[in-house]
């Protein structure tokens, strides 16, 4: 299931647990399991396990917040543990994540295919 279309998000995890985290640098690839997420379109959450992959970015950016400066994604990252907030423009998808050690990094994924694959 695409997470995106027509830059307008369709699904979200907000207050839902990463409960699985797998980060593929070599294949640009993210894979983050949760136990339910939530359809805007339907305005329902769903209680059913998925995995959220985020790959094939052309290139991808983070920084530390409260840090202004981005640099590579494998510079400034953690293991994420929650998703807070997501936004689409375009061909770009801007993240904010916290991790395990209670830290907030601020990604930027450019042209990436993003979908949930249902468990």
């Amino acid at each position: 299931m695409n997470l995106i279309r027509n830059n307008k998000l369709l699904y979200t995890f907000d207050d839902e647990v990463v409960s699985k985290f797998v980060y593929a640098i070599d294949e640009k690839k993210i894979e983050l399991s949760f136990d339910g997420f939530y359809d805007l379109e339907k305005d329902e959450v769903i209680d059913r396990k998925c995995i959220l992959i985020i790959e094939s970015w052309s290139k991808a950016l983070s920084r530390l917040y409260p840090n202004s400066k981005f640099d590579n994604l494998g510079s400034n990252f953690g293991i994420i543990s929650m998703i807070v907030a997501v936004n689409v423009e375009h061909d770009e998808v801007y993240m904010t994540v916290s991790t395990i050690d209670n830290r907030h990094y601020d990604l930027i994924f450019l042209k990436p295919s993003m979908y949930i694959s249902l468990i």
